[in-house]
């Protein structure tokens, strides 16, 4: 339109520089399309930055805490319980509750209320409540949980088969009494001294009592069927409270320096691996009926003659002996004949 108008205004005032007019070229006759202005040009051919991760992935996701059947963590958040529960198997999970786990981050244990399988590992859980809501637990696994004194709220879970309480603070075992299911259980450097809820846990196949300085040892009469017992350095004097464990197959008894007498083991026949370390010991003369031994510790004793072992040896059980320090040869040639694979050391 505008070229249109300014023809016809020099038309109209007469133009003297030609006398016949042009008309305007063909393609000029539709009305140019308006240009933009330099910040409307800019504005419309800068491309805009593009967009950040998060802007176009929404929150980024928390990365998934388990490797195999075993998840490490120090609270159970909702996504992370859905991936468990809906990608893992549930009779074999590990869920543990690393350093640095709390009382608040031990409560969310309660998303799986299947579990089967839990560990804590942290110093600042003391509270074991949310653990109640765990109806299936088998395995519970304390070991590093040196805030948790008290074992209360697992009174009740009938399904536990394993427990391990090493390094943690509790004294009263009485929450064990009713736990008859238990195969397993670790006490191993805990403070507690009474022993006698022990009594009725009928179960148990082992049992680790290492460095507990029980008042009465005679609970253990009652544990007949108990095949692995280990109470090293335990201020053991005699070995009485073993009459009845008949089926033992592995006892520790390290570090007790006041075992003297051994003749309780007479009648241990499944007997198959023994540690005596560090008891006063003269010989082993009553483990002479024995022919399932297969590992013998003796070293830091004061034992010269091993005919004690002869049985054992006959049988090709006996596989390893470690003898006292400075032991002459001559006193290990019978038994060396006798099982010439017999691996001995000194210690």
């Amino acid at each position: 339109m505008r070229l249109i108008a300014f023809a016809a205004l020099l038309a109209g005032c007469g133009a003297t520089t030609s006398t016949t007019p042009k008309p305007p070229p063909a393609e000029h006759t539709a009305a140019p399309v308006a240009q933009p202005t330099a910040t409307a040009s800019a504005s419309a051919t800068v491309a805009e930055p593009p967009p950040t991760a998060s802007a176009s992935a929404g929150p980024v996701s928390e990365a998934f805490p388990c490797s195999g059947k075993r998840c490490e963590l120090t609270e159970i958040s909702d996504a992370t319980a859905q991936q468990i529960d809906s990608k893992m198997d549930h009779d074999a999970v590990d869920i543990t509750f690393v350093e640095g786990a709390t009382n608040a981050g031990l409560k969310t244990v309660g998303k799986l209320p299947w579990l089967r399988n839990v560990h804590i590992r942290s110093k600042e859980i003391t509270d074991l409540s949310p653990l109640a809501a765990l109806e299936r637990l088998n395995e519970l696994d304390l070991v590093g949980a040196e805030g948790v004194s008290d074992l209360s709220a697992i009174a009740k879970l009938a399904t536990l088969t394993a427990v391990s309480l090493e390094g943690t603070k509790v004294t009263d075992l009485a929450p064990l009494a009713g736990l008859t299911s238990v195969e397993e259980l670790g006490l191993q450097g805990t403070p507690a001294t009474n022993i006698a809820p022990l009594r009725g846990m009928k179960s148990l196949r082992v049992l680790n009592l290492k460095g507990v300085k029980a008042a009465d040892w005679k609970p253990l009469t009652d544990l007949a069927h108990v095949e692995t017992l280990t109470v090293d350095a335990s201020g053991w004097k005699n070995l009485n409270p073993l009459a009845g464990m008949t089926k033992l197959r592995r006892l520790e008894l390290a570090h007790n320096e006041q075992v003297k007498d051994i003749s309780t083991l007479m009648h241990m026949k499944d007997l198959e691996s023994l540690d005596l370390t560090g008891a006063p010991l003269a010989d082993v003369l009553p483990l002479g009926s024995l022919t399932k031994l297969e590992t013998v510790l003796l070293g830091g004793t004061k034992v010269t003659s091993f005919r004690g072992l002869l049985a054992s040896a006959n049988s090709h059980a006996l596989r390893k002996v470690v003898v006292p320090k400075g032991t002459a040869p001559f006193r290990t040639e019978e038994i060396r004949n006798a099982s010439p694979s017999l691996k001995i050391e000194e210690e």
